[in-house]
């Protein structure tokens, strides 16, 4: 059928090829196990065909006839093997989620009687009183149930001393709810409660029954030797075009093969392929714990800006709904993208009062980051009026008019402080604000209205980002030269930003019209000179030198930032780190180094300060 030559060769192929699968991390696939095994197969049939060949050379009405009519019994014991384990699978998914809802509706119910007005005061004319020591004790024991599960589902029904100890934490809410309740004529709202905690421990019950199901060991055999009689004829058959012999061998050893595995990975329900879906379990933790902290829907204005992308990721996965309002362009629609449906978004100008109260319908907090920032609102004084002034206003008038109306965190700039460098380091809250730019002017005029609009808010101050910095010389490049060598400066990493307004938003209690000043700290905290001799080595431009520079001062400097670490504990990156993320985003620049001679020269010539003539000396 084949040349030696060629049947070599394809199975030195085949055999690379199988190996390489079980080296794959998806070997878990059924699939893939089922690929590798039908190229094994593949292989050695290759090899053994002339053998095989002459063994039942014979016999190949015998074979094919087998095939046929053992082929029907076969097929009808593997469907009802793959119906069954899947019917035991699909059961055990939905008593997870039912014992999920169960426990939902226990925790919901519990907290609805036992906040309410008339169960949590103690009054002259009441018999009863209610303890709120047991309120939050049942909170307590069911946010305990709920990790217990999310933690031990996977072997709670092959471990006795696990399961006991689940049933333990039921048997402790069903106390705590007896005794929260003292007076006889409650009975109602006391067998209320008692009825959902008996049905959360007999859900339980029937899902750890269901989670030792298994498929007997004897069907399992049953179906596996039945596999292996109804294949081993296929390869006795005398097929001599090799296209219909790698089809017919390897494919059916694909389905075969495959079919088993899925079978094994069903009745296996906590590891491999398919596992039971825990979304109904995370889903409810997550809500349990927003409604610990007391909110969870959050509007992000400027959602997409340099920093708003990582703070909308942050907050999604600390379990807040997270609406979105932002304009829709290109850029904005592409980051959209990362989200998928894990927010809402609201399209629109946040200068437009009735996109505005549409926006903040509903929700319980705002994070008001969207704004103009230089060069653009020295360009176009108007837009950054419309945004940074009037976005702001809106955002305070719209809450104004909610009966409750939601707290705001107001994203603002350390830049307020205008020019330092002659001053004392380092900048507080306490000290003076400089208005010397459109930017800084709108951003000061929105710190002051928020500070007169009576509501709930929190003001952050931010400093500088290396995102808002690559900006700001991607439009004016070569105003980077400007600045003095000397000049104080510090850094923030987004991420740090990002937990920063996630730590504050579980502290209630700093939303008093308190303003914050966020930066990265000691270990962000440098001179210009450091900055921008790290930053020209990432672009792969090198080292200038000093007469290419000016003596202009820039906005920032060091921020004395130890309030709002102690409060929030946010400071994670290093000048160093955010530099070297820099580096590995920007390895593709490497190209340029055989230009950098004609870069440097270029530069030079376009700068100001640089006289030919001077000896060109690196910093």
């Amino acid at each position: 059928m084949f040349k030696p030559d060629s049947l070599k060769k394809i199975t030195t192929i085949l055999a690379k090829l199988y190996f390489a699968t079980f080296r794959s991390p998806f070997l878990d696939n059924p699939l893939i196990v089922g690929l590798s095994f039908g190229c094994l197969a593949c292989a050695v049939e290759t090899v053994l065909f002339p053998v095989i060949m002459d063994a039942v050379k014979a016999d190949q009405f015998v074979v094919s006839s087998f095939i046929e009519w053992f082929g029907v019994a076969y097929g009808l014991l593997l469907a009802l093997v793959l119906v069954n384990v899947w019917s035991q699978f699909d059961t055990l998914d939905r008593e997870f989620d039912k014992e999920a809802d169960a426990v939902a509706i226990l925790q919901q119910t519990a907290s609805l009687i036992l906040s309410s007005p008339s169960l949590t005061s103690s009054q002259d004319n009441s018999d009863y009183t209610v303890s709120n020591t047991p309120k939050n004790m049942i909170n307590m024991l069911i946010d305990d149930y709920v990790n217990h599960v999310l933690q031990f589902y996977r072997i709670e029904h092959k471990n006795k001393r696990i399961r006991k100890y689940g049933d333990k934490i039921i048997e402790d809410i069903r106390f705590e709810i007896g005794r929260t309740i003292h007076s006889a004529e409650r009975d109602a709202v006391l067998s209320g409660l008692l009825l959902l905690i008996n049905e959360v421990a007999d859900v339980r019950g029937d899902r750890i029954s269901h989670s030792k199901q298994r498929i007997p060991s004897t069907v399992w055999n049953l179906a596996f030797s039945a596999s292996v009689i109804w294949l081993l004829p296929f390869y006795g058959l005398n097929i001599t075009h090799p296209a219909v012999f790698f089809l017919l061998i390897g494919g059916v050893t694909f389905i075969v093969t495959s079919l088993l595995a899925i079978i094994h990975d069903l009745d296996e329900p906590f590891g491999g392929t398919w596992n039971v879906n825990m979304e109904s379990w995370d889903e409810l933790k997550r809500k349990m714990k927003l409604r610990q902290r007391g909110f969870g829907n959050v509007l992000i204005t400027g959602s997409f800006n340099e920093f708003g992308s990582v703070i909308v990721n942050e907050l999604i996965e600390s379990g807040y709904d997270v609406r979105c309002l932002e304009e829709k362009t290109r850029s904005t629609k592409k980051i959209l993208k990362r989200f998928k449906d894990k927010v809402e978004v609201v399209w629109g100008d946040i200068s437009d009062f009735e996109i505005v109260r549409k926006s903040v319908a509903d929700q319980e907090v705002i994070i008001h980051l969207a704004d103009i920032v230089p060069p653009t609102s020295e360009k176009n004084f108007k837009r950054a009026y419309s945004i940074n002034v009037v976005g702001t206003r809106n955002i305070i008038s719209a809450c104004a008019l909610l009966p409750n109306p939601p707290r705001i965190l107001l994203g603002s700039t350390t830049n307020l402080f205008g020019y330092t460098q002659t001053k004392e380091p380092y900048q507080r809250v306490e000290s003076p604000i400089q208005a010397h730019n459109t930017y800084t002017q709108t951003k000061g005029e929105a710190e002051t209205m928020m500070r007169n609009s009576g509501l709930s808010h929190i003001i952050f101050r931010f400093a500088d980002t290396q995102k808002k910095l690559n900006q700001q010389i991607q439009k004016t490049p070569l105003s980077f030269l400007d600045i003095n060598l000397d000049n104080r400066m510090e850094l923030i990493h987004p991420l740090d930003i990002a937990l920063a307004i996630s730590k504050g938003l579980e502290k209630p209690t700093i939303w008093d019209g308190r303003v914050l000043l966020i930066g990265g700290g000691k270990k962000c905290q440098i001179k210009y000179e450091n900055y921008i001799r790290k930053l020209l080595h990432v672009f792969q431009i090198g080292d200038l030198p000093q007469a290419a520079f000016g003596t202009k001062e820039y906005d920032s400097d060091w921020l004395d930032t130890s309030e709002s670490e102690a409060l929030l504990q946010f400071q994670r990156y290093s000048f160093e780190e955010i530099i070297q993320e820099e580096v590995s985003r920007r390895l593709w620049l490497k190209l340029f180094i055989p230009f950098r001679p004609i870069i440097v020269w270029l530069i030079l010539k376009k700068s100001p300060y640089y006289f030919n003539g001077r000896t060109i000396s690196s910093l």
